[in-house]
């Protein structure tokens, strides 16, 4: 026990609790010494007093007081202090504050019955936490439809138990709509009157038909949180009462679109007109009306549908200012869509069951977006139209288009220009696997041997040796590590034969540096070691001022470069006229490249006879040892897959292939052969074939998923199921979903429906657009796997998506409402921090987190400090 645990032991109130932090040595030490202070000074004042009545015999106790006790205050202050002492704000007996809001609406009383059961299993709850903590709950009841009323304002449990199984329809409640965010707002209100622990409770279906949820759960960022209790809205009551068309639809069939139709209200016009519009154009009806004559009415339309992807079908039915419409969304299925443009022929062998292949001209292909693959067959860059370069660069960039460029057999002689070199230069050039600049067609020189004649005589010291000494650096600067140098002075001193790699350069600098004057100035002895070491890949070098003993450069046959060190012009002309090029050389170094360094241009570009391809990278289903005639001549890009390459000795590529890196670009592929006979009547070779233009279409496998798509008007629901035939095969974790469209790219965020395997759920908001007939949303769905069961490769699926549609007044009626709008109401309750399908928990009495101490041990040095002042100050005027 220390003196702070003495003064303050744990002694608390409805404001405050004051506790004492230390437990070690410090405190119990200072609170020792405090009482031998307090002991000492007892004993001094004790004294003094006595000695005071001795003097004067009428003592003054408080004159001799003051000083001491204020020292003692001062001592035990400090030791106080010296317990940490510190105050924590004690909790008071809070009130929890549960606000219901009950959906009212048409949509939300649809089903009784289950309306009953959910309504009942809220009562219950309520009940439970009310027994659980008595007198700290209270609730409040708010009924909303189109307006709001306040039925039960802090009341008891019991109370709101009552109201709330006494679910009679509202007769001030307008049901003609659903104002979720007023309602919200309400809550909002009813929280800021108290500063209780707030919490909402939403039993609604979420048809939100004045502000979308979307806009609600933003504005609600910061409210109490809100634990949905979902009530399903079923069947509309109203309008366009069920819809269906197939999910999955095979291209070029005519599904029938069912409708039920319920006019509602009865109407002096029972006829109805009907519109429906595919994708955004307007089909034509051979009958547009609808005579309802006060019932239901069923309809069945034939809708045929093309092309791939995700497309949807708007119908709308309206009478007068009445107006009903729903849209319903399929996944349009296709074998894969080729496209054969030139000499294409051998598609013809690809499977009818897997490929549907459409042969155009270059003049005549278009809608690219309708397609998986293009193929281009021997077809000259010149004789395709610039439009359709520019939309084949266009549709691999973001379309996802494949491209297989196919070179075709030689034509003319092996010098002729290819087809492949024919798209150099063009919007494709960069685009594809191999480079079809014929720029790029070179051959380095074979090993080549340099000698270099160095003039060591005193007239080239020392300007002319450091001049010398440049320009041998430059010539090192072309060296390859194959390469060997030699160094021949006029001298006959010699370097001997070098090769050219790092270590060899930095030898041959150090022989150049050591050379020295004196040296006659006799060519001949150099030029005839020179002549005895020069073979058929060797490049000399006669580095002089011109000062040099006559010498017959011409009769010696030997071909050199000339390097003259002086200013002015050439001294010498007979040593320039034997050179095959010339310069007058000054300390700036050598100003040219020696012709027999650079590469030669090659002259042939297709290497033909017969060739059996070998595999460099396997791809499945791509078979080697097809036989083929001949390959165009090319390099590959650095980023470029090579599946085959010809199997003479240069190994030049036959197939390879390239992905564009952007996320919705596809992929290009260029075969520089001709895809003959050999391919198209052996098996080994159709399937080749097919693998290939398969491995171009990025939606590569069309029945690995089934998609659903819900109208919410502003936004669509996405649902997306991997279909499986193995059960035992591992799907994958998660989807990473992309929309690449005109107006950029967006991710989709795809969440486990209800932790079910392979199920996944997210939303699509739509585009606003003032023009109601603005053209629809168009680009790919990338979905891309992760995790154990993922698939390889991405899926880019082609979509067409509507506007959102935003109604008002009329157009939206409640009535027409249905379903429980889920993602909505999950957003609602993720920015609230509360909970979808869960009312609030039943442990409502936990405390929380203790609260932090605050420190209290400063004012008390403070006043020790103070006391301890007056003491001194007290003893100083004696008091």
């Amino acid at each position: 026990m220390n003196l702070c645990q003495m003064v303050f032991p744990h002694l608390s109130s409805e404001s405050w609790t004051a506790i004492c932090a230390d437990e070690g040595w410090a405190s119990p030490l200072a609170s020792l010494l405090a009482l031998l202070v307090v002991l000492a000074l007892f004993v001094w004042l004790l004294r003094a007093m006595t000695a005071a009545i001795r003097r004067s015999r009428s003592p003054n106790p408080g004159r001799s007081a003051f000083a001491p006790l204020a020292a003692i205050l001062a001592a035990l202050l400090l030791a106080m202090a010296a317990g940490r002492p510190a105050y924590v704000h004690a909790r008071s007996e809070s009130v929890d504050h549960i606000i219901v809001l009950v959906d009212q609406s048409e949509s939300a009383r649809r089903q009784a019955a289950e309306r009953t059961d959910r309504i009942q299993m809220a009562a219950n709850h309520l009940t439970a936490l009310g027994e659980r903590h008595r007198d700290r709950l209270v609730v409040s009841i708010v009924d909303f439809a189109a307006t709001t009323r306040l039925r039960l304002d802090r009341g008891s449990v019991e109370a709101a138990s009552n109201l709330l199984l006494d679910d009679r329809p509202a007769e001030d409640l307008s049901d003609g709509g659903s104002d979720l965010g007023a309602a919200l707002a309400e809550a909002k209100r009813l929280a800021s009157r108290e500063p209780d622990g707030d919490v909402v409770t939403l039993i609604s279906d979420g048809n939100d038909t004045v502000v979308g949820l979307d806009e609600v759960a933003q504005s609600s960022a910061g409210s109490p949180s809100v634990f949905i209790w979902p009530v399903d809205a079923g069947a509309p009551a109203e309008g366009i009462v069920s819809g269906y068309l197939p999910a999955i639809v095979e291209s070029g069939s005519e599904p029938i679109l069912r409708l039920v139709f319920d006019p509602g209200a009865a109407s002096e016009n029972d006829i109805w007109n009907l519109k429906l519009n595919r994708n955004g154009t307007e089909i034509a009806l051979s009958d547009d009306t609808i005579e309802t004559e006060g019932g239901r009415k069923d309809l069945q339309i034939p809708v045929a549908f093309d092309g791939r992807g995700l497309q949807f079908v708007e119908v709308a039915i309206t009478a007068g200012d009445r107006s009903f419409t729903q849209r319903l969304f399929t996944l349009v299925r296709s074998p894969i869509k080729v496209a054969g443009v030139g000499e294409t022929g051998f598609l013809s062998s690809l499977p009818a069951d897997k490929f549907t292949v459409t042969n155009r001209s270059a003049s005549d292909l278009e809608r690219i977006a309708d397609y998986d693959v293009v193929v281009l067959g021997g077809q000259d860059a010149g004789d395709v139209p610039t439009s359709l370069v520019e939309g084949l660069a266009q549709g691999v960039s973001t379309g996802g288009l494949g491209l297989l460029l196919v070179n075709g057999p030689m034509r003319g002689t092996v010098e002729d220009p290819t087809v492949v070199q024919s798209y150099a230069d063009t919007p494709l050039d960069l685009l594809l696997p191999v480079s079809p600049d014929p720029k790029f067609l070179l051959e380095d020189p074979p090993p080549r041997d340099i000698i270099v004649l160095v003039d060591t005589s005193g007239s080239m010291f020392p300007d002319g040796q450091r001049a010398a000494a440049r320009a041998i650096n430059d010539i090192l600067a072309y060296m390859r590590p194959i390469d060997m140098i030699q160094i021949v002075s006029f001298g006959g001193r010699k370097s001997g034969k070098i090769e050219g790699d790092e270590q060899g350069k930095t030898e041959i600098r150090r022989f150049v540096a050591g050379l020295s004057q004196g040296d006659a100035s006799d060519v001949a002895r150099a030029f005839d070691i020179a002549l005895e070491n020069a073979g058929n890949y060797t490049s000399v070098f006669l580095i002089t001022d011109g000062e040099v003993k006559d010498y017959d450069f011409a009769r010696a046959g030997l071909s050199f470069y000339y390097l003259e060190y002086g200013f002015g012009g050439i001294s010498n002309p007979g040593i320039a006229s034997a050179a095959r090029a010339t310069q007058i050389l000054t300390e700036s170094g050598l100003s040219f490249t020696p012709e027999s360094f650079e590469p030669e241009e090659k002259t042939e570009f297709f290497a033909p006879g017969r060739i059996l391809p070998k595999t460099v990278k396997a791809f499945d289903g791509i078979a080697p040892d097809v036989p083929t005639n001949g390959v165009a001549l090319s390099y590959p890009r650095e980023d470029a897959d090579v599946a085959l390459v010809s199997d003479g000795p240069d190994g030049e590529p036959v197939l390879a292939f390239r992905r564009d890196r952007s996320l919705g670009g596809g992929q290009t592929a260029a075969f520089l052969s001709a895809f003959d006979g050999a391919w198209t009547n052996g098996q080994a070779g159709r399937r080749s074939l097919e693998a290939i233009i398969a491995k171009l279409a990025e939606w590569s496998d069309r029945s690995r998923y089934d998609i659903r798509v819900s109208d919410r008007g502003s936004d669509v629901v996405i649902r997306i199921t991997i279909l499986s035939t193995d059960r035992n095969m591992a799907l994958p974790e998660s989807i990473v979903a992309t929309l690449v469209g005109e107006t950029g790219n967006a991710g989709v965020t795809l969440r486990p429906v209800n932790g079910t395997e392979g199920v996944f759920e997210g939303r699509i908001r739509l585009p606003v657009r003032s023009d109601e007939a603005a053209e629809p949303l168009t680009g790919l769905l990338v979905l891309e796997e992760t995790g154990s069961g993922s698939a390889n490769t991405k899926q880019s699926i082609p979509f067409q998506l509507p506007n959102a549609r935003r109604s008002t007044g009329m157009d939206m009626r409640e009535a027409a409402s249905f379903g429980v709008d889920r993602l909505g109401l999950e957003r609602l309750a993720g920015e609230t921090a509360g909970a979808f399908d869960a009312l609030p928990g039943q442990d409502r009495g936990d405390e929380g987190a203790a609260p932090v101490p605050e420190p209290a041990h400063l004012p008390f040095i403070g006043f020790a400090a103070l006391f301890f002042a007056l003491a001194v100050l007290g003893k100083a005027v004696r008091l």
